[in-house]
This record gives C-alpha cells, sequence and structure tokens, in this order.
C-alpha cells in the first residue's frame, strides 16, 4: 500500500491550548502533519531547521517578539517558506501589514475550521489566501496616498504594537521589556504615533486608542446636555430581556421585602405603593 506524502506544518503560538487545538484539527487531516511547535520566535527559529516544516502558522502576539518582526525574519532567512498568520488581531488593520511583512495568508482566530484547512492547503499549492473584504482594503489602498489614510494605517508595524500596548495600560518600561527594546527606544514610537495622530500628550493618544477599540463612535469632548421637554413623558424604566426590572432601579424609601418580585411583574408595591 503506498504511503500518502503528508505536508509538514509548524505552529508558533503563545497559547499552549491554541497549539494543541490546531494540532488536533490538522492531524484529522490525512494529508496534514503538525511538526513542531513553538510559543516565541527564538523558539521558532531554533526549532525550524530541525523540523523542515513546508508551511508555518504564526500567530502576532508572541512572548517577547511581535508576530509582525517573526514573519519579516521568516522571509528573510526563509523566502522559500510559505508563512500563514492565524490571529484574534483584526485583518482589516493588521491583514494588510502581515501580507507586506510576507505572509502568504491571513486569517482570524474565529474562522471555522475548515476555513483554516482550505487556508492551509491554498498557500501550500502556492496562492495567497485572504478575505475578500481585505482584499477589497488592499486593492483600495492602491489608489490612495499614504497622507490620504487615516492616522492607524500610517503608523508602522512596531508603532501600531506600542500604540496597542499603550492603550492597553502597559507602562513604557514594561513594553520596552516585552519588546526587548530600551526606553527610549519606546518613548521615540509613543512620539512618533503622537505625531501622526496629531496630539500632544499621552492621554490624548488613549482617547484615540479607546475610539478605535470602540464599536461606536467616542466623542472627544464634554457633550451638550439636553433640555428635557416637558410636555413628553418621562420614559419607564427599561426591563431586562426575562421581564425583570435592573436592580439598581430599586428606590432608596422602598423597604418592602416583596418589592423584587412585585416589581418584576410591574405591579405597585403593597407595602409602599411605589413602582420604581
Amino acid at each position: 500500500m503506498e504511503t500518502k506524502v503528508q505536508s509538514r506544518i509548524f505552529v508558533v503560538d503563545d497559547h499552549p491550548v491554541v497549539r494543541d487545538g490546531l494540532k488536533n484539527l490538522i492531524e484529522q487531516e490525512e494529508d496534514l502533519v503538525v511538526c513542531g511547535e513553538a510559543a516565541d520566535a527564538a523558539t521558532a527559529f531554533r526549532l525550524i531547521p530541525q523540523t523542515s516544516p513546508d508551511i508555518v502558522l504564526v500567530d502576532l502576539s508572541l512572548e517577547h517578539s511581535s508576530g509582525l518582526e517573526l514573519v519579516k525574519d521568516l522571509r528573510n532567512q526563509y523566502p522559500d517558506l510559505p508563512v500563514v498568520v492565524l490571529s484574534m488581531h483584526d485583518e482589516m488593520v493588521y491583514g494588510e501589514r502581515a501580507v507586506r511583512s510576507g505572509a502568504r495568508g491571513y486569517l482570524m482566530k474565529g474562522e471555522s475550521s475548515h476555513r483554516v484547512v482550505s487556508a492551509i492547503r491554498s498557500v501550500l499549492q502556492g496562492e495567497v489566501f485572504l478575505s475578500e473584504r481585505l482584499m477589497a482594503q488592499i486593492a483600495s489602498r492602491l489608489s490612495h496616498t499614504k497622507t490620504t489614510r487615516p492616522p492607524i494605517e500610517r503608523l508602522s508595524d512596531r508603532e501600531l504594537e506600542v500604540f496597542q500596548m499603550l492603550g492597553q495600560g502597559t507602562s513604557t518600561s514594561a513594553i520596552a521589556e516585552k519588546l526587548n527594546l530600551s526606553v527610549k527606544t519606546v518613548q521615540m514610537y509613543v512620539a512618533r504615533a503622537k505625531e501622526k495622530f496629531g496630539v500632544t500628550s499621552a492621554r490624548e493618544l488613549m482617547r484615540y486608542w479607546a475610539t478605535w477599540r470602540s464599536p461606536l463612535p467616542v466623542s472627544f469632548g464634554p457633550r451638550p446636555l439636553k433640555e428635557r421637554d416637558p410636555q413628553k413623558k418621562l420614559q419607564t424604566t427599561p426591563f431586562w430581556k426575562d421581564g425583570r426590572l435592573p436592580s439598581s432601579r430599586r428606590p432608596r424609601s422602598c423597604t418592602c421585602p416583596a418589592w423584587s418580585c412585585r416589581n418584576n411583574a410591574n405591579l405597585p408595591c403593597d407595602k409602599c405603593g411605589c413602582r420604581y
């Protein structure tokens, strides 16, 4: 019986659970096998020559290193070794950067198992695997100059990494330690980010980070107070989906022990007569 040749895959991710999950997923396929794994760039570079993989899966968030820097280094040292980025980071922010760094594919960790396997096989066949949304974004970038892009897209890869870590509350000294940089170098990246966002303080920079992370627009500055129309009837207290009133709406004056059950049905309290 002829033995089927298996494609060898190396996994780089800082979470053991993710590495185990990917290994179980990949080795369900007869033509794929995981030949090695690593939690950081240094271990990956030490093991890749020993395991001779056909493709590498890389997460962007690694221990003591950057996934994007690893992709660049792999391209420089092993130009014929294809890399697929599998990350939780938004592809609309990091996808194009990963491709420019040398990745042949980009996948969000929320993708289906079938799509992960399809991406591996496509890249092994010499193709580029990107979502239609990401491909459309990359195409649109070709018709725009760099200065017309939003500030977040004009940040360099390292500036974006520092910007994100700073927004998560990481101090400059901690960022320097994690990225193996000097504190002065981190401060330089922060200064460049401020310049591109057009702000002068770290606090203003963090407000931009909050806006970028928020699914809804965040207002910069105090919101104007709206005057209540005296003719307009006040809205009643909203209910949760199961019909209960939020416990924070209970009036301080109400001491009725049956308040909770009575007001779940939006009925007046037997003891004090209140509704809200």
